[in-house]
């Protein structure tokens, strides 16, 4: 029992999924618009709405700040590498922001159902 408990311990954290993700995104724009410049405040802000509509989407009566305060904790609990962390939720904006400006292109990929 001591032996399954230290592995789990010691055992890599698995990367966040759905809701705790977009949580840890939320907190990670928040700090980073909170201490940039005006243009990277706005970029940050976008994001954080673009997260926030991603929660909302799943369940509207989603409290957004119960998400972000669970994810936080777990993320600093797991010693979550900020810059790791704003390099994922980029990745996804970059993404998302490409299939928006494919659609004023005429370019945008079908979305699958």
């Amino acid at each position: 029992m001591i032996l399954l408990a230290a592995a789990l311990l010691l055992a890599p954290q698995a990367a966040p999924t759905g809701a705790d993700a977009d949580g840890r995104c939320i907190a990670v724009l928040g700090s980073m618009g909170s201490k940039g410049n005006p243009q990277t405040a706005a970029m940050a802000q976008a994001g954080i709405l673009y997260y926030v509509g991603k929660l909302k989407g799943r369940n509207a009566s989603t409290n957004v700040g119960a998400v972000v305060m669970r994810a936080a904790q777990q993320a600093t609990a797991q010693k979550a590498n900020p810059q790791n962390e704003l390099k994922r939720c980029g990745a996804e904006l970059n993404v998302a922001g490409q299939s928006l400006r494919g659609v004023n292109t005429g370019k945008a990929p079908v979305p699958k159902r």
